[in-house]
């Protein structure tokens, strides 16, 4: 009789299957080669981004004129007169003359537009912060009171974000833990609208005479921008012809027998960039009301609006009118004027200036 002998199952160390670890090394191959290509597109598409300045809408070029122009320090002040800056959107862009605004001053003023459309709050108040920091003297910034970003915009506080501000740019924070998408991608990518850019400048280029033409008409734009001290009227979004919206016109969104609430924030990341200005480098803060078309809201109350005082004496409020109102005949479309009423629109803010913000700003 046969006995049968078992022996205890050893386990062995697993192998990798020389099949599994091919695969392995190509995914990682892949990856690699994903990543270089990757990365080789974004360095491509960030130099024609850099370098590809005229191919795409006017306003575009504009902002990206101004910012180059303060990066390089070639936005200047007369050290002779009061340097005033204008900060905002497009609305400031097509809305207020430089040139205007200091002859109606006498020369005592020499002003720019820093209107940069497309762009956040935070952004702006950032660009007038580089300008400061680069060594131009600034006396008065006027920007709209609506600008404090509402809640859900604003950038996070307390810790551990407190330490990641002080340690980090300003901007780089902002975008990295900031709410604004848009701002995280402008960022990071700056190219990514490079492709719509080019679709917009080959659209226009074909009612202006071909590529060519519209190259030629961009640039003559970056050397006009700098000539009117920022002031640039976006002629590529009017809606008419002549320029101008008709005495009828009315958009289907107005509420014209509505008052436009008109609100001042002492809060916030952005005012909190303002009157970080003010208290470093002696800059006053001029909050001024906007315009609106006459069919968008109801007249504005009369008097002078009843606003909180600022916490810091460089911030300064006009109080009278709530806003200003214009015929359709000042408006080249919805949201910007027209050159005839910048006109208005300048001529409107000095006189406030010039009754609200007294010669000299209290001394600190």
């Amino acid at each position: 009789m046969s006995t049968t002998v078992t022996h205890p199952e050893t386990k062995t160390p697993a192998v990798q299957p020389p099949k599994q670890a091919a695969e392995v090394a190509m995914f990682v191959r892949r990856l690699s080669l994903f990543a270089a290509e990757f990365l080789a597109l974004c360095v491509l598409f960030g130099y024609l981004h850099e370098h590809n300045y005229y191919m795409k809408d006017g306003a575009t070029i504009v902002v990206d004129q101004k910012l180059r122009s303060l990066k390089a320090g070639d936005v200047a002040f007369d050290p002779g007169r009061e340097p005033l800056l204008f900060a905002g959107d497009s609305r400031v862009l097509a809305g207020f003359r430089p040139d205007l605004f200091d002859e109606l001053s006498g020369g005592r003023t020499h002003s720019f537009n820093l209107g940069l459309p497309g762009v956040t709050r935070t952004e702006v108040a950032e660009a007038v912060a580089s300008l400061a920091e680069s060594g131009c003297r600034l006396k008065y910034v006027l920007v709209f009171d609506s600008w404090a970003p509402p809640p859900e915009q604003q950038l996070p506080t307390g810790w551990p974000y407190s330490m990641f501000r002080e340690a980090m740019p300003q901007r780089l924070f902002a975008a990295t833990f900031g709410p604004s998408r848009q701002a995280t991608l402008r960022y990071f990518f700056p190219f990514k609208n490079l492709l719509t850019d080019t679709s917009i400048f080959l659209i226009h280029s074909a009612s202006n005479g071909g590529p060519v033409a519209q190259h030629r008409l961009n640039v003559k734009s970056t050397v006009d921008v700098m000539a009117t001290r920022g002031y640039y009227y976006i002629q590529e979004q009017a809606l008419y012809k002549d320029k101008k919206l008709p005495a009828g016109f009315r958009h289907p969104e107005d509420t014209p027998d509505k008052v436009y609430r008109r609100s001042v924030a002492y809060d916030g990341s952005v005012y909190d960039i303002w009157q970080s200005l003010a208290d470093r480098y002696g800059i006053t803060v001029v909050l001024v009301p906007p315009c609106l078309r006459e069919t968008q809201n109801a007249p504005p109350p009369p008097g002078e609006l009843d606003f909180p005082p600022p916490p810091n004496p460089r911030t300064r409020v006009i109080p009278s009118p709530a806003y200003w109102q214009y015929t359709n005949s000042k408006w080249s479309d919805l949201v910007h004027l027209n050159p005839d009423g910048a006109e208005q629109y300048t001529r409107d803010v000095f006189e406030a200036f010039r009754r609200y913000v007294p010669d000299r700003p209290p001394a600190q």
